[in-house]
Formats: structure tokens, sequence, C-alpha cells
């Protein structure tokens, strides 16, 4: 008897359909092939259809299965995935009914022709957690799957975030059954509309995204961005959460940022109290996240708080944060950094200077190659070189008598910054001969040599 099973299988989440009216298509088999669209969001406990065709890309026509035809013989199931790496998380769901979403089956298809196989809504279909050695075929042929529970439908068990997707059709006849696998297919679960839901279902949803927090920093990284999207009616739950010491510390942080990526007083208030608190990693996450909120106010709260701290790493992430988020590092965090003791805090600085203007930091950053850390020295001809030409004949000296200092990669950066701020062209190459490395050194301290006396 021939009989026809749909099975979804899951692979990596990085990979999507093409547009509804340029399907991909997967491998082909006995002539056939199938595509899957499915939707690019889907809201949680909402909607989820999925579109399969199937095409004859052979010459001839080919017989289709007659269980096409026979609804309780035409069934398939899904398998998710979400997650990579370790933290993939796999589910399939219960089964199906495949034949009766079509009116017509025709009897044959033509070379070159497709047909729909399957157009459904699967978000009420039952999802499970799945099970390595589950005996998928056998257990669906009685109709429900072996010894497992269901994990609820489908749009309210998967976790916000990225689902991908793979449909495969397997067409059993006699001993010789074939299997068509589809292309892959990625649908992000967006969070729902929370004033449209019930307080129960709204008090389940929130309930999920805070669990989704604190199960691994993917699921976390992917709760981020559903609670932004949500914006700032999630907020009073995100500042209750985030200062609950008992729950994982990369739950936390990620908390952290999501209020942070909310504009909103409450997100400054809220922000400035985790400046104070004991776990190091969250306190410096709401330093570097901080200058998002535009406030004055936390913004001078992280500066006091470095001054209060004197620790390196919470130095770097908050000048990191002014670069990436804010308009320059405030003059006070910038001297701490330049002053500091520990050398990647001192690089970290250096790279915050080419958003100021004037004098100043030409003077300042002059001063760093004299630095005895090769790579404070690299990074500050590098942001020299970020100035322009003009450049004083006192910095250009400074940048040839440190090529005295050891350092391959900082004398490599010493000759790019004279390169860009002369005009000429001689570089230093840090893999060539130690003869050559020299005649480079020399040839900048003749450079200099004519130039200081002009």
């Amino acid at each position: 008897m021939v009989a026809l099973l749909l099975v979804a299988c899951v692979a990596s989440a990085n990979e999507a359909t093409t547009a509804a009216d340029d399907p991909a298509w997967g491998d082909a088999k006995a002539g056939l092939q199938i595509s899957l669209t499915a939707v690019d969001e889907a809201r949680w406990g909402g909607s989820m259809p999925l579109h399969v065709r199937m095409r004859n890309i052979g010459g001839e026509a080919t017989k289709l299965p007659a269980a096409l035809r026979e609804t309780e013989q035409a069934f398939g199931w899904l398998i998710v995935q979400q997650g990579a790496g370790r933290n993939a998380k796999q589910y399939f769901s219960a089964r199906f009914t495949v034949g009766n979403d079509v009116k017509a089956w025709p009897d044959e298809l033509s070379g070159g022709a497709s047909i729909d196989v399957l157009r459904r809504d699967v978000a009420g279909v039952k999802l499970y957690r799945y099970q390595r050695g589950v005996g998928f075929l056998d257990a669906y042929k009685v109709g429900e799957p072996a010894d497992a529970k269901p994990l609820g439908p489908v749009t309210k068990a998967l976790a916000l975030g990225p689902t991908a997707i793979m449909v495969c059709l397997y067409v059993e006849a006699g001993e010789r059954p074939t299997l068509l696998k589809s292309n892959l297919a990625t649908v992000e679960v967006i969070p729902p509309e929370l004033d449209k839901l019930s307080a129960a279902r709204r008090e389940a949803f929130l309930a999920e995204l805070l669990a989704q927090f604190d199960r691994d920093a993917w699921s976390a990284r992917a709760a981020h961005h559903a609670a932004v999207r949500l914006g700032p009616s999630v907020l009073p739950v995100l500042i209750e959460t985030v200062n609950d010491r008992k729950r994982p510390a990369f739950s936390r942080m990620w908390l952290a940022t999501s209020i942070a990526d909310i504009r909103d007083p409450r997100a400054v208030a809220a922000l400035t109290k985790l400046l104070q608190d004991t776990h190091g990693s969250v306190r410096t996450v709401a330093a570097y996240h901080g200058p998002k909120q535009g406030s004055d106010e936390l913004n001078a709260a992280i500066v006091a708080r470095a001054k209060e701290l004197d620790a390196p790493h919470f130095t770097a992430y908050a000048l990191l944060g002014f670069v990436a988020f804010g308009k320059a590092a405030p003059p006070e965090l910038l001297e701490m950094g330049l002053d500091s003791d520990e050398p990647r805090v001192r690089t970290t600085a250096i790279r915050t200077m080419n958003k100021l203007a004037g004098d100043a930091p030409v003077a300042r950053l002059t001063k760093l190659l004299e630095d005895p850390d090769a790579r404070v020295r690299g990074q500050a001809a590098r942001m020299l070189a970020c100035f322009g030409k003009n450049m004083p004949l006192a910095t250009l000296g400074a940048l040839v008598e440190a090529l005295a200092l050891d350092g391959d990669v900082a004398r490599m950066r010493i000759c790019d910054a004279l390169g860009a701020l002369t005009g000429r062209r001689r570089s230093y190459d840090p893999k060539t001969s130690d003869e050559e490395k020299q005649r480079t050194i020399e040839y900048w301290r003749t450079w200099w040599t004519q130039a200081s006396r002009k």
C-alpha cells in the first residue's frame, strides 16, 4: 500500500526560504522536489502558516501516490529546532492529516508541473520535546507519539526567536520508499501584543518570557530581542526581575541590556541602581549600555561609580559604552582610562579620542607614543592618523622616535600613521627580514632629519 508521510525536520536557524514567488527547492529524488514557504514572523500564541509545494522536474509525467487522495492515510508532523550548538533545542509535533488540504488531486503530475501538498496553520498542533531513538513512523501509524507528554501548542510552546524548519515528504511504495527533503525555512517567533491578551494569557506569556531569560545565554539573547520589541509596557517586570540576585548571572546581564535598550525614565533609575550591584558583570553591563539612554544623570552616575571602584574592567567597558552609544567619553573618565595601570584600559581609552575636537587629544596621544606598552603606542599611532594631515611637527617627530622602541605591530602602525600624515609610502612589514625592517626605520629617520630642518 502506498502511504504519504510529511516530516518537518529542523536544521540551522540561520538559513531561510526565498520569497514565495521564487521558492527554494530541496534535493530531487525520483524526479520530484518539494519546497517549503513559511511566514517570516509568527506571533506567540498566534498563527504559523506553512505552504508546501511538490514539482516534477523530469520530462515525463509521473503518477502520484493514491494516498494523497485518502485523507486518513496522508499525514505528517513537525520537528523544529531553536538555537545552535549546545544550546540547540529540538521538538516534534503530534501528527496531522495532509490529504484534505487539497480539494482535487490529479492522478499524475506532468513534467515541470507543480502542485500544493500542504497549506496549513500549524499553530494549534501539539509540540513535544525531541527524544533520541523515538520511532516516529511506527508511533504515528497508530496515531500518537510514543511515551510523550505535550508541551503545548506550537506557537505557545516555542521560545521567542528564530525557529528553523525543513519539510520532508516520505512516500512509501512497498519496499522502496522515497524521502523528499525541502529547503530550510526560518520563522521568527515574535511576542504578542500584550494589550490584546487576557489577564491570564498575559501573565502566562510574561512568565514564559522570564523563564527564557534564565534558560541559557542563547535563549536569554532571544528573550532580550522580544522584550525590546515589546517596549515600555514590559519594563516593570524586567526591572523587578533583574534585581532578583538568585537568577543566573547571564540572565540578569541580558535583563539589564533589555532595560537599557528601552529608552524610558524608569530605565534610567533602574540602571543607576544596577551600577551599585554586587555582581561585577551586572554593574559592568549597566555601565556599558547605560549611555544608550542619553541621560546626563545616568552618565554622571557611571563616571562617579568608575571613580569609586577604580576597577580597570569597569572603566574600560564604561569607556567603550560611551564610544559606542554616546557622543564622546566624559573627560574625567577618559583621563582615568589614560592613567590606568592596565595597558588594555589605556588602549581602550585611546580608541575614544578620535571623537574629541581640538588640540588636546593630539597632545595627549603624542605623549602616549612614549608608553612602555607596545599595544598602547600602536593604538595611539592609529588614532593620530585619524586626525588627518597638517599634524604638528612635534607629533611627527614623536612618531619617528617611537620606532626605536620594540614591538613589530606598534612599528607597523606608526609607519602607517606616518604615511597617512605625510603622504609618503613606506610601510613596515613585521614578516620581512631584520635588515629590511631596519632600512624602513632609517628611511623615516632620514625623512625626519630633512623635514625638521625646513
